[in-house]
């Protein structure tokens, strides 16, 4: 199992503080620490239904039926990536749902652990939409990225996956580690003007 102490690549920048207007602030960012990211990638088109029902039966996950889609019933959230292949993301706290993980889908997948490999923001408020619209190419509207969507798309020149959590709305940012200090820097140019709260949780 993943070294969930691993420090923060951009733990300076996300540091609490205040940026932009006075008053409640339109967005709040923060990093999703101490994440654990399985990638599951089935061998072959055959292996894809018993992986499936391997996730589902075994480590009861609820998996998204729809390409460029995410499911979570509580636990781990499923996440598609490409035909054969997903995420299996989960907090400190549900990582060890997932244990015996390679051994279960192993014969039928290769699964590699890329909680090292990424950084995950969590990006939300009403004006959330528009400051990543300011980044990225891809329709953000509530009709054509409603919660439960998934893109990979470049933010700024950094490769991203972005997933809509909620009606907030509220996006995960997945970043490669050895680029998310400028994708960081980036949005937070971009969300500053609706005012933006760093490095503090709703309710905290």
């Amino acid at each position: 199992m993943v070294d969930l102490a691993v420090q923060s690549a951009i733990a300076d920048l996300v540091r609490p503080h205040r940026l932009g207007p006075k008053g409640e602030p339109g967005l709040r960012l923060w990093e999703r620490a101490g994440v654990v990211i399985w990638q599951i990638a089935a061998w072959r088109e055959a292996d894809v239904p018993p992986v499936r029902s391997t996730l589902r039966k075994s480590l009861r996950v609820a998996l998204p039926n729809q390409a460029n889609g995410a499911a979570s019933a509580g636990g781990p959230t499923a996440i598609w990536i490409a035909p054969r292949r997903l995420w299996l993301v989960a907090t400190a706290q549900d990582a060890g749902s997932l244990a015996g993980l390679p051994d279960l889908v192993g014969g039928r997948a290769a699964v590699t652990d890329l909680s090292h490999a990424r950084v995950v923001l969590r990006l939300s408020g009403p004006e959330a939409r528009t400051a990543l619209a300011k980044l990225c190419r891809i329709d953000l509207h509530p009709k054509a990225f409603a919660p439960g969507r998934t893109a990979q798309t470049p933010l700024g020149q950094v490769p991203a996956l972005i997933h809509c959590v909620d009606e907030a709305p509220t996006f995960d940012l997945y970043l490669p580690r050895s680029l998310a200090r400028s994708a960081t820097e980036m949005l937070i140019d971009a969300a500053a003007g609706f005012g933006l709260e760093v490095g503090a949780q709703p309710g905290r």
